[in-house]
């Protein structure tokens, strides 16, 4: 930890004739950590029937339905890093019509981060900043979403993805188009690289 002194000279005013120097001590916590890691979003906890493969890659995936919500009240997917801490919320909406039997539109989706998690490093308190990169895919099957033979999913694959230089706290709304899906049930598989930065607890 760093103590850093300023000082500051307040020149004469109405009610001082003479300019007045004060010292001031500030504190530069240097100690603070960033950790990276990667998430995904999740329909039930990691592990539960949402997750690609049984054993080895954790990746999960959401489910959803089209029609189920909207701008004013967008679905909410809890996002988790590391597998088990929760680090944000995949927001998700539609705008799409039934026509001739198959689904048209758009699929809304917005990655946002801003959970204070002071269990994931012990001995600190810190949140989930913010993400440097995302890979996003939406298909209306599993099976559409790009994986290995053995049903790993590859997020290089995915039809989605951007990279950002400082940590952001939210995407903008990513606009999927649908052109003639024929059900209802889409899939969402939404990947992150997603930062925890904290501070040593106060002794």
């Amino acid at each position: 930890m760093l103590l850093v002194s300023i000082t500051l000279i307040v020149t004469g005013s109405a009610s001082a004739d003479e300019d007045q120097t004060i010292g001031i001590n500030c504190v530069d916590d240097g100690e603070k950590e960033c950790f990276e890691e990667t998430a995904w979003a999740a329909e039930h906890k990691p592990g539960g029937a949402y997750r690609f493969v049984e054993r080895g890659n954790w990746g999960t995936y959401v489910d959803y339905t089209l029609g189920s919500y909207n701008e004013s009240i967008p679905g909410r997917y809890t996002i988790y890093a590391g597998q088990s801490s929760q680090a944000g919320t995949l927001k998700v909406y539609d705008d799409t019509t039934l026509q001739d039997g198959k689904y048209y539109g758009t699929i809304y989706v917005q990655y946002a981060y801003n959970q204070s998690d002071s269990t994931y490093k012990d001995g600190y308190n810190g949140s989930w900043t913010g993400l440097t990169e995302y890979h996003l895919h939406v298909a209306d099957s599993r099976d559409g979403i790009p994986m290995t033979r053995n049903g790993n999913p590859i997020p290089g694959q995915f039809d989605y993805s951007a990279e950002y230089n400082d940590k952001k706290s939210s995407t903008d709304w990513i606009a999927i188009d649908i052109n003639g899906y024929e059900d209802s049930e889409v899939y969402i598989a939404a990947h992150s690289v997603v930062w925890w930065c904290g501070f040593p607890d106060s002794a």
